[in-house]
């Protein structure tokens, strides 16, 4: 019978993911309705961090208990499974249409640089230390700066 909890455990821990997860594109439509922020800044931001703390507290806790290596593959599993499978399904079941190609297409950009920078570094110094770590936080906190910067002027333009 002990054998089963696990199962039980993760199927209710399933079924609460899927109805927040419901609850809170919701919430996020409803934000984005109340104050005219672009759908995809809200998407770059709100939506792209609220689906990453799990995946945040999954890592912690793994580099707390001295586990980095299972840090760091959740790290790129989690970069693998959000551009190749869930931006697939999205292309495959609804084609979507970009108002801002070069802004899109900056932000591929930065995110390719980024990735290669972390690959060269890793494998230059055969580890991610601190100090880059402290760079990634940087350029992440640049960057939501930025995407609320743009947000905002484009609010204050006048249609």
């Amino acid at each position: 019978m002990d054998y089963l909890f696990p199962f039980v455990l993760f199927s209710i821990g399933f079924l609460l993911i899927i109805k927040g997860s419901d609850t809170f594109i919701d919430s996020v439509i409803w934000f984005t309705k109340i104050t005219k922020i672009p759908d995809i800044i809200i998407g770059a931001t709100l939506v792209s961090l609220g689906t990453t703390l799990p995946e945040l507290m999954v890592s912690a806790g793994a580099a707390i208990h001295g586990n980095t290596e299972i840090a760091i593959g959740n790290a790129l599993g989690s970069i693998i499974c959000n551009t190749g499978l869930i931006l697939a399904i999205i292309i495959i079941v609804s084609r979507p249409k970009f108002t801002n190609k070069k802004e899109f297409q900056q932000n591929g950009i930065l995110l390719m640089l980024l990735l290669l920078l972390l690959t060269f570094v890793s494998f230059v110094y055969g580890e991610i230390s601190r100090f880059t770590g402290i760079i990634l936080l940087g350029i992440l906190v640049w960057y939501l700066y930025k995407n609320v910067q743009k947000s905002i002027s484009k609010i204050k333009q006048p249609k």
